[in-house]
């Protein structure tokens, strides 16, 4: 990755964490995360492979959703497909996460971003340690 798209995947991120929409992500916010992701995909970074996705895959819920299956718990995203508006939200994840309102694509790509970002936070660090 070029220092140019890393800073822009950065920036992208940063605005998520940042947005102060109230109950909806701006679309500048969006478009920044789209792009984001299309370099991380151009990078081999894709997906994460962690995360098993399977549409309204969740038989006993009553709305239409995203059932993501990981090694940690169950992502859960709904929302009312047969209504006029459809934000989706993600209703379960490992852990705690910030509401996220949006189209169920975008909710979707940015919840396993999320997972995957905690999943690599999470992982120990592969440089050595000095010792005085």
């Amino acid at each position: 990755m070029t220092p140019s798209q890393h800073a822009k995947v950065l920036e992208a991120l940063e605005a998520l964490i940042n947005d102060p929409g109230d109950d909806h992500i701006k679309s500048s916010t969006w478009d920044k995360a789209r792009e984001a992701l299309s370099i991380m995909r151009a990078e081999g970074v894709g997906e994460p492979q962690a995360i098993r996705w399977t549409l309204n895959g969740d038989k006993q819920c009553g709305y239409n959703n995203w059932l993501g299956e990981t090694p940690f718990g169950r992502i859960l995203i709904t929302w009312k497909g047969w209504k006029e508006n459809h934000d989706a939200s993600v209703d379960e994840f490992p852990g705690d996460i910030p509401a996220i309102y949006g189209d169920p694509e975008g909710v979707k790509m940015l919840a396993g971003q999320e997972f995957y970002r905690r999943l690599a936070l999470s992982a120990p660090s592969t440089e050595p340690e000095v010792k005085p």
